[in-house]
């Protein structure tokens, strides 16, 4: 539908794993035993195209070899244990310190209103004007003709002029028409103008959810 609202959505990446592997990484970081883990879709992640190894050889919590099963074998040698991964995927760790890497696709798609030197987020004006700015660029008619949202993303209260959230009234500056959503830097509030508000049902009855 025209007017619904653009949404970001997470995607998670599957690992590998039960209780006894756990607990057999465990006695590998201790230097206890070699592995080799077998029988799933092991993925590499090097180059564009998906690169896919028979096996991969671990001891002392470190990877000694990734490739063809046979030449695994021989690398682990005598006294290894087998982890049969039953055709589940392995993948490399992927460590993500709360960083939400997919928002940057979002935010170089919309008005920038982050906070000076960031951005151009210093008061309501200047939220304003960039966002009018966005809304006559051809990313922002776009967007507009995708979503048909005006979307804008990075002001913080806490570090405008104001000190304050802008106001429907506010955004009803940049447009009456259509919709306007600005999103909060933290990406958990945002605000509406009165067009927008409007076609979804919100007014002075609704209740505080």
């Amino acid at each position: 539908m025209k007017n619904s609202i653009l949404s970001i959505l997470a995607f998670a990446m599957l690992m590998v794993s039960c209780k006894k592997d756990e607990k057999l990484l465990t006695d590998q970081s201790s230097g206890n035993k070699t592995a080799v883990y077998y029988n799933g879709d092991i993925i590499t992640m090097e180059g564009k195209k998906p690169t896919y190894a028979q096996a991969i050889v671990v001891k002392d919590g470190k990877i000694l070899f990734v490739g063809k099963e046979e030449e695994a074998m021989k690398q682990a040698g005598s006294g290894h244990i087998m982890v049969d991964l039953k055709g589940k995927t392995m993948l490399p760790a992927f460590l993500d310190a709360h960083s939400h890497f997919l928002n940057v696709g979002f935010t170089a798609s919309v008005a920038n209103l982050l906070p000076p030197p960031d951005g151009p987020g210093a008061d309501f004006a200047s939220i304003i004007n960039a966002v009018n700015q966005y809304k006559n660029s051809a990313d922002g008619k776009t967007m507009l003709k995708k979503f048909g949202w005006i979307l804008g993303n990075g002001y913080d209260d806490s570090q405008l002029k104001e000190a304050d959230h802008p106001k429907a009234a506010d955004l009803d500056k940049i447009s009456t028409t259509e919709p306007v959503v600005i999103v909060h830097q933290s990406g958990h509030l945002g605000v509406l103008n009165s067009y927008a508000m409007k076609i979804l049902g919100i007014n002075k009855d609704t209740k505080d959810p």
